[in-house]
């Protein structure tokens, strides 16, 4: 890979050799100027696994041939130019071959005012195409002008790969007119701009969903369904610190006998996740019928149904990975357990007998969240609706009921293990108090009392300082819980929702550790992130209002991750954005949102960290597509 990589920056180097030539430039100008060294740069390997795609139009009576053929062509890759001084593109062929696998550029064609989508002649490991990107247009006038490019599907090509590195300036250089007679009277609209913040401004030509080509000839003007806005405006985005993409179902073995399910449509459709041992993400059926398998080992990844179809609502909440590589789905609805075995794909599930102290048939909401006990191997299953806790053995598959009866609705929310005790708690959202089933007496108690009723903690968090902090929900200050038998519980600090409301509700609905070994809770009608430092319990608002940054002000985000590179991401809901905080070196917090805006509401549910790569993988609530969001390094940019 390094030689791959070596091999590639050469190349971009001679070609911009080449432009200084011909721009008469002093040699070694541009890296003078722009330092634009490997580790400035950016490459990548992408496998494009390409679907069968008949797809027509009913309505195409009044276009006419080239309308048509452009209407008829699947495109993989959108039209673009790259944020970069060169580009270079090497598709994985042996020697030369003619075409280019589906890789076109927009040209003039000679001697005519028009352009037309051309593929390039050749193509494999012999052969480099090499882009003018829209950094070099930008500082030369449009003198020497980005390449717009894109790839389309071609017939009787089933997968491609490409290695494409972008020549790119330092970050903190300052873009400028190279001082050669060709481009004498060419200014740049803004004078004292870094590469940083240019890129970061221009990226946003991303997000802006303009209106097709395909639809402005058709003057196909209506208005689309949001999914279909989404997958218009929204696909690609990337700035200094993020790369966001989505991606639809795409199972290169469909036979097209799955049509029903072939887009991700219908709400409610996965609640939660877990990662195989074999590094694939399971996605878990609420609403949805089948479980919904994404392999992030491919770019982009292969997203597609397995196993039999369920019915029902609901069915399975969350998901854990027990230490053989099977993954459990948690009953919600269902009246029985998910069962995934990675290894064969093989799924089914596991009903328990009829108990006494087993929850009712039928009984929606059973539980929420587990913890695998350190004790005795087994999993621990916290009480929504259920009335007494659900054991289950990894070893024989038996299922137990035993602690309560703890009558009541939304009693707890969420299971943590505590590292000191091995006991594990539920976090009380209508209950009166913190739930601690200690596997080593098989016993279940209730430590505190708040009142029951008020959903007053949404789940909670375990701190680098080894306690759990409840995350506020309705509750006016946050919890913590210092494992042991019996646990130390206070409250503490004072937080507030959106000045939208009045009934001090709906504050936060989710948490995640900085690098800075402080907790930070991600906002759903909160106007701002909520840092506690878990040395001094001191509780603070940190970064803007975000009312002044998105415009959906309620349950904006649910859930997050820690992400590498000092950044957390908090994942969209109803927030039509990505919520961003960065720990900077020294212990400065910037709070941004990134990405967007989304169409729709109640967008991803919970998110699955790829461990190789560190990319988040949000499962599809009621949005078409799995987004991904990936870090990027700011040290490699």
């Amino acid at each position: 890979m390094k030689e791959l990589q070596e091999c590639l920056h050469d190349i971009a180097n001679d070609a911009l050799s080449a432009i200084e030539d011909s721009l008469d430039l002093p040699h070694n100008w541009f890296q003078q100027t722009f330092h634009h060294h490997e580790d400035h740069s950016q490459w990548h390997l992408k496998r494009y696994v390409c679907e069968d795609s008949t797809s027509s139009s009913n309505n195409n009576n009044n276009i006419n041939d080239d309308e048509k053929k452009q209407q008829d062509e699947t495109v993989i890759l959108p039209q673009h130019t790259d944020p970069s001084l060169l580009s270079v593109v090497i598709l994985d062929q042996p020697g030369t071959n003619p075409g280019a696998m589906g890789l076109q550029h927009f040209r003039k064609i000679p001697d005519q005012e028009k352009r037309e989508w051309t593929e390039l002649p050749l193509h494999g490991h012999a052969v480099a195409a090499i882009f003018i990107g829209s950094v070099l247009s930008y500082i030369t006038g449009g003198k020497c002008p980005s390449v717009k490019h894109r790839v389309i599907q071609k017939e009787l090509v089933q997968e491609r790969m490409a290695a494409t590195f972008f020549l790119r300036p330092k970050g903190t250089a300052v873009l400028q007119v190279p001082p050669a007679r060709a481009l004498a009277g060419v200014t740049l609209k803004k004078q004292q701009v870094t590469f940083d913040a240019w890129s970061s401004r221009v990226s946003k030509n991303y997000m802006k969903g303009k209106a097709t080509n395909k639809q402005q000839k058709n003057g196909n003007n209506k208005k689309q369904p949001d999914n279909q806005q989404q997958q218009q405006q929204t696909r690609y985005y990337r700035d200094e610190f993020t790369e966001v993409s989505l991606f639809g179902y795409n199972d290169p073995e469909d036979d097209g006998n799955d049509s029903k399910n072939k887009r991700l449509t219908g709400r409610e459709k996965y609640l939660g996740g877990e990662i195989g041992l074999n590094g694939k993400i399971y996605c878990i059926p609420g609403h949805a019928s089948r479980v919904l398998v994404i392999d992030p080992s491919t770019d982009p990844p292969i997203i597609k149904h397995i196993g039999p179809e369920f019915k029902g609502e609901y069915k399975w909440l969350r998901a854990v990975r027990l230490p053989s590589g099977i993954i459990l789905g948690l009953p919600c609805h269902a009246d029985s357990i998910l069962r995934i075995d990675p290894e064969t794909d093989e799924i089914s599930t596991i009903e328990w007998d009829d108990h006494p102290m087993a929850p009712k048939r039928g009984l929606p909401w059973k539980y929420h969240g587990a913890g695998l006990s350190p004790i005795d191997g087994c999993l621990y299953l916290i009480p929504q609706f259920a009335e007494t806790v659900l054991k289950f053995d990894p070893t024989t598959e038996a299922v137990s009921f035993f602690g309560g009866p703890f009558p009541g609705e939304g009693k707890w929310y969420g299971g943590l293990v505590g590292p000191k005790d091995g006991a594990i708690y539920g976090i009380c959202q209508n209950a009166r108090g913190v739930l601690r089933i200690d596997p080593a007496t098989q016993t279940a108690t209730i430590h505190g009392n708040f009142g029951e009723g008020k959903h007053l903690w949404h789940g909670g968090t375990l701190g680098t300082d080894n306690a759990i902090y409840g995350i506020p929900a309705n509750a006016d200050t946050c919890l913590k819980i210092e494992p042991g038998n019996p646990p130390i519980i206070k409250t503490f600090g004072t937080v507030r929702t959106g000045q939208h409301r009045s009934d001090g509700k709906y504050k936060f609905l989710g948490g995640a550790n900085g690098d800075d070994g402080n907790v930070y809770f991600f906002p759903s009608d909160a106007d701002h992130v909520v840092q506690i430092n878990t040395k001094t319990n001191e509780v603070k608002e940190v970064g803007p209002n975000l009312r002044d940054l998105v415009k959906i002000h309620q349950n904006k985000w649910q859930n997050g991750f820690t992400a590498k590179h000092g950044f957390l991401y908090g994942i969209p809901l109803k927030g039509e954005k990505i919520l961003r905080v960065q720990i900077k070196p020294g212990g400065d917090v910037e709070v941004s949102t990134t990405a967007g805006p989304f169409k729709g509401l109640n967008l991803w549910e919970g998110g699955v960290q790829d461990v190789v790569t560190g990319d988040m993988y949000c499962m599809p609530l009621n949005c078409a597509d799995v987004l991904r969001i990936r870090p990027l390094d700011p040290k490699t940019l």
